[in-house]
């Protein structure tokens, strides 16, 4: 009985990637992190549309914002994704030379 249940326990946690928030980045090992975002990021860059521009930095370099953004536990229900979006948008205005 206890094995019928593991796999429907099992599915109801995977969730599509869109859907992952800080908690679901929180559990993640160093590995899955560069994997996911590789795979965002590839993602991005194929898609390319207007309403999700493509992600323009490495992996390590979103890495590390994440961590810092998630760092703050109020954050936590906020999906990865948007906060790629979020900090991609940050990191562009930083960039960009004032005329």
């Amino acid at each position: 009985m206890l094995l019928a249940l593991a796999p429907a326990a099992a599915a109801q946690r995977a969730r599509a990637p869109w859907r992952l928030d800080g908690t679901d980045w929180k559990a993640m090992a160093e590995g899955e992190k560069m994997a996911f975002l590789r795979g965002v990021i590839a993602g991005t860059r194929l898609e390319a549309a207007p309403a999700a521009p493509p992600l323009r930095f490495g992996p390590n370099v979103y890495k590390a914002r994440l961590e810092d953004f998630y760092f703050y536990t109020d954050r936590l229900s906020t999906p990865i994704v948007e906060s790629l979006q979020r900090i991609e948008q940050e990191m562009v205005e930083q960039t960009v030379p004032d005329h």
